[in-house]
């Protein structure tokens, strides 16, 4: 057995390629969904420097959902850092149609399953085209739930829909607490999947070794091992070395690139691009490769908010966003100024890697509320005020309040 270490990009789902492997060509929704998971994964690794696992697939797709119902300058935020406006806007959700259907083969030898849902506020008039787009393009159907009148039951129901959709690996991606009487729709998108390894790891195989998690630093991990025929490459430029291990049936794969270097793997993170990809998936020929890796298991949880608004699209997050094709004409007039906004965006993702083969799961959450008002006006410290009459604008009374009454606890006394 050889001695090596092993650092991950991350886990890159492909679609496997036959014996003699031919150039893969890439849907271009594949392409813009690419550049926007790249972009996000760098953007996360600022603030998480060691593991990194979620789906950006799960993240673009709850964030298409809410693109429908985006309007102005909203809109094209969103459609700039998802990269949407490279894609031909009439028909853009049909390709997200298309490539929802695309994955979910029920004869296939292993379980790749998607969903999406709208949990929406009962007394909310939400826009019929709204509603009819997410359904036809995205099969997210509305559930009623009454977040002003019993909050925490509608966090347990879509908590509970969740964990049923991804097998009970996704559980409680909205903790207590976490939505308010405020919350008019929460979107979901979830994914979930398991495959067996078409070359399974032997048990037998499976060791104590060294991981070496920097130039300083070795920790002892459960190591497998198998040598056998892969889809192998180099990158001489970056100094590294690409892997594709295929699930049974070989219709899906996961690709490992793992530097020379123990502490090679930042250069390659800044160099990554959808081109760079599909280079490496190209390139690869099948060779015999002895293979060592860690099995392990992730559950990691992101607020994307703040991220997505560091990468372009702020207004969606704040009182300046454009939510107005989500709500239906009655509302609309109702809420006036105030609109709609999404609060926070929720993302939990699970990985369990083994010899075996792999499982993961992850959901999306998108927790849109009716915004504050424009202006906060606080009367908690002393203030002047006036009683006048409107049709002549006489004063009638006047005062200042600096302690009201009843409270006659002194700072000091605190």
């Amino acid at each position: 057995m050889r001695s090596t270490y092993c650092l991950f990009i991350g886990l890159l789902v492909a679609m496997a390629t036959a014996e003699n492997p031919a150039p893969q060509e890439s849907t271009p929704l594949a392409d813009v969904n690419s550049e926007f998971a790249l972009e996000l994964y760098k953007t996360l690794h600022k603030d998480h420097p060691e593991n990194i696992f979620f789906s950006p697939f799960s993240i673009s797709t709850c964030l298409a959902m809410t693109y429908l119902g985006a309007r102005n300058d909203t809109a094209q935020q969103m459609s700039h850092v998802l990269r949407f406006n490279k894609l031909n806007q009439t028909d853009f959700h049909e390709r997200f149609h298309h490539l929802l259907t695309q994955l979910h083969h029920s004869d296939r030898p292993y379980t790749l399953k998607t969903a999406n849902r709208l949990f929406g506020q009962n007394s909310f008039e939400f826009g019929q085209k709204f509603l009819d787009e997410t359904s036809r393009h995205y099969g997210a159907q509305l559930a009623p739930v009454d977040f002003h009148g019993n909050t925490e039951g509608a966090r347990q129901t879509i908590n509970d829909w969740v964990e049923e959709q991804t097998e009970n690996r996704i559980q409680e991606i909205m903790e207590p607490g976490f939505l308010s009487p405020e919350t008019v729709l929460v979107l979901v998108n979830t994914i979930y999947f398991k495959g067996s390894w078409e070359s399974p790891f032997y048990t037998s195989d499976t060791m104590l070794n060294s991981f070496h998690v920097s130039p300083e630093e070795d920790v002892q991990v459960t190591m497998m091992y198998q040598d056998g025929m892969f889809k192998f490459g180099r990158d001489e430029n970056l100094k590294c070395q690409i892997l594709e291990m295929p699930y049974k049936g070989k219709h899906l794969s996961m690709v490992v690139v793992l530097p020379d270097k123990i502490d090679g793997l930042n250069a390659i993170e800044t160099s990554l691009t959808p081109e760079l990809l599909r280079r490496w998936q190209n390139s690869m020929v099948k060779e015999d490769v002895g293979i060592l890796m860690p099995k392990f298991k992730l559950v990691q949880d992101f607020g994307l908010s703040e991220k997505l608004s560091e990468i372009g699209m702020p207004d969606l997050f704040g009182t300046d966003a454009d939510l107005s094709g989500m709500v239906g004409s009655r509302d609309l007039h109702v809420i006036g100024s105030r609109g709609l906004h999404v609060d926070a965006l929720l993302h939990k993702a699970f990985v369990d890697v083994n010899e075996e083969g792999t499982e993961a799961a992850a959901a999306t959450a998108g927790d849109i509320v009716l915004s504050g008002p424009a202006h906060e006006f606080d009367a908690d410290h002393p203030f002047l005020f006036f009683m006048k009459d409107n049709e002549t604008n006489s004063i009638l009374f006047m005062g200042r309040l600096v302690r009201p009454e009843g409270t006659t606890t002194r700072k000091d006394e605190l």
